[in-house]
């Protein structure tokens, strides 16, 4: 608002411009370092294998990699496959669809959710 009634001002400009400046490099940081998350995070989530006797553990490996990365879609093509590994067919629907709808080209996730439909009654 000071600069719109008072545009001379070359101190405020310049205070503009640097704070600016500043915004602009941390949101530049903060990008890196989400970047750097999902690609963790995904690494974790191709890891991770469904184990038919206990899917339930790696439902819980998912919901824990899904709060570091609430995005990611390979964490939600491991969840899916777990839920339909553990009966939890809905669970499987949602999540697999979610992936989709983040992902729309990826054929996992489109065979997977495909797989949970060809489940329903």
């Amino acid at each position: 608002m000071h600069l719109k009634a008072h545009p001379e001002d070359l101190a405020a400009l310049q205070e503009l411009r640097a704070c600016a400046r500043g915004l602009k490099a941390l949101r530049n940081q903060e990008r890196y370092r989400a970047k750097a998350l999902a690609r963790k995070v995904a690494v974790q989530a191709s890891a991770l294998r469904v184990n038919a006797r206990d899917p339930r553990k790696t439902l819980s490996q998912c919901v824990d990699l899904l709060e570091q990365d609430p995005d990611s879609v390979a964490v939600r093509l491991r969840l899916g496959q777990a839920a339909l590994c553990a009966g939890l067919r809905e669970v499987a629907l949602c999540v697999l669809g979610d992936a989709l709808s983040l992902e729309p080209e990826n054929a996992e996730a489109a065979r997977l959710l495909e797989e949970a439909r060809a489940g329903e009654p």
